[in-house]
């Protein structure tokens, strides 16, 4: 009477011991860089780490709501928000850019000489790391804490690659024919090429202010030397999607695409929203993400916004907003504001009809996982590039806020609101973005835990790390050619001449 019930269990027991075990291991994440809409993609990874079991070690300067601290997994160690400098709207020449960049890189740098991270970095670590996880932002000086734990090292990109991280991993960048992130233009040909060289020029620049840092924490008696930490990378994750974002470019096999990362927990209930979602019809969102401060822009623009927002009273506008959200909505009756609102949950909800964004890459992954018409701001950065891929796809098109005026904004909400293709567009490249062999959880644990089952994956490691600038770019090999095609040239000089005579 009691056998099956008895062979139930028996079943469930076996079952337990040949399910295939998911670890447990020790993982280290340092997130110091990324600002507060990169940490929506990290939060993800953590918590699709915490939820296979593993034990994440979080390293953070700032708060991350999506993240449970309750976790028993997880050990948060929290270091001022300082380290991270927001960025001032700004229309400055390229010179001021490299000096900005410098100093950010200096500026943020500054986390290692923390008390709390140093301590951090002298405790005994019995078990030690695994892996680590490095939010990349042009800072490879911190590929040092890994040299320091003896451990393989993962990076996350938040965009599509750039010059940066294709060095990084030995990637062939193919400047021909495959425009780059940060060119606004999207240039081809030879135009490509002459960008790729001046980025290469900035690259050179920050890479020898990095060296700096990574000797200074890291010195060479020690450590491996930065070159060679640099090499040691296991693998890069981006979040792209080079199939339907494009381009189309070559990728080393240590090159992982993630973008449009859906998974992460839910953020801190916000009433107010859930309230807007369930009593509102017609939803315009406005969010220019964590970089670009209202508090830092003229007033006119807010009013500029503020008086087109009227033309539409039947839609309720919901704004992120840094500065004092009560002035803003007594002057208009369907505007509503936040210092931050949960921006999935706006575009996942089919009430929302128009996102007014400054392109970062994180906003365009929603958008393309949503399908949303976009009215885009760019600033800097690959915003312009994101944007007009936007544009090119005809998902909406972008306007010039240091050209801003009220009638124009009119213009293009009614536009995008009114004609049908631009919904439709969106929802169709939704759908193409999202068809894909594997999710983006199952790839991203799959490549992390190989790294660990593998020991760093060295195997994946290119070739091309191995070599100089002279062996990459085949200069000896054009040098014999030029040098055989002169001596040729002298020799066939002097038979006419012997023939001649």
């Amino acid at each position: 009477m009691y056998w099956p019930a008895f062979t139930t269990v028996l079943l469930l027991v076996l079952a337990g011991c040949c399910w295939p075990q998911t670890g447990g291991s020790q993982i280290l994440a340092l997130f110091i860089n990324g600002h507060r809409s990169h940490l929506v993609l990290y939060s993800s990874i953590v918590n699709l780490l915490l939820d296979r079991g593993h034990h994440v070690t979080l390293v953070t300067t700032n708060d991350i709501p999506q993240i449970s601290a309750e976790a028993a997994n997880l050990r948060w160690i929290k270091l001022s928000s300082n380290y991270t400098r927001g960025r001032a709207m700004t229309q400055s020449n390229p010179l001021d850019k490299i000096e900005s960049m410098l100093r950010r890189i200096e500026d943020t740098s500054k986390f290692m000489r923390d008390p709390k991270w140093l301590s951090f970095m002298q405790e005994n670590h019995h078990p030690t790391y695994d892996l680590m996880i490095l939010g990349y932002l042009f800072n490879d000086y911190q590929l040092g804490v890994a040299a320091h734990f003896k451990c393989p090292v993962v990076v996350v990109w938040t965009g599509q690659p750039i010059g940066f991280v294709h060095r990084l991993m030995g990637n062939p960048e193919e400047r021909w024919y495959v425009p780059q992130p940060y060119d606004r233009n999207q240039f081809s040909g030879f135009k490509a090429l002459a960008f790729g060289w001046f980025e290469k020029f900035v690259e050179l620049l920050a890479l020898q202010k990095m060296r700096e840092i990574y000797n200074e924490h890291f010195p060479e008696s020690k450590y491996p030397a930065f070159n060679e930490m640099r090499k040691n990378v296991s693998l890069a994750l981006f979040n792209h999607h080079s199939l339907s974002e494009g381009p189309i470019a070559p990728f080393v096999p240590a090159i992982i695409e993630i973008g449009g990362l859906e998974y992460h927990k839910q953020e801190h209930k916000d009433n107010k929203l859930e309230s807007i979602l369930k009593t509102k019809d017609n939803i315009i969102y406005l969010s220019f993400g964590s970089r670009v401060k209202w508090s830092q822009m003229d007033t006119n623009f807010v009013d500029i916004f503020l008086e087109s927002f009227a033309q539409y009273p039947n839609y309720t506008i919901l704004w992120t907003y840094d500065k004092n959200c009560t002035e803003l909505e007594i002057k208009s009756g369907n505007v509503l504001c936040q210092q931050w609102w949960p921006q999935t949950l706006i575009l996942a909800s089919n009430k929302t009809r128009l996102f007014i964004s400054h392109g970062g890459k994180g906003s365009i992954s929603e958008v393309y996982r949503y399908g949303k018409p976009i009215l885009g701001f760019p600033f800097f950065g690959d915003q312009r590039a994101n944007v007009a891929k936007i544009q090119a796809k005809h998902m909406g098109f972008k306007l010039d806020i240091h050209n801003l005026t009220k009638e124009g904004l009119v213009r293009a909400i009614h536009e995008l609101l009114t004609k049908e293709e631009y919904r439709r567009n969106a929802e169709e490249f939704s759908s193409l973005y999202k068809d894909r062999p594997q999710t983006n959880e199952q790839t991203l644990i799959y490549w992390l835990e190989y790294v660990i089952r593998h020991r760093g994956a060295q195997h994946l490691r290119s070739p091309a790390l191995e070599l100089n600038v002279i062996e990459y770019y085949n200069l000896d090999v054009y040098m014999v050619i030029m040098l055989s095609l002169a001596i040729l040239r002298v020799v066939c000089n002097w038979l006419e001449k012997s023939f001649k005579k």
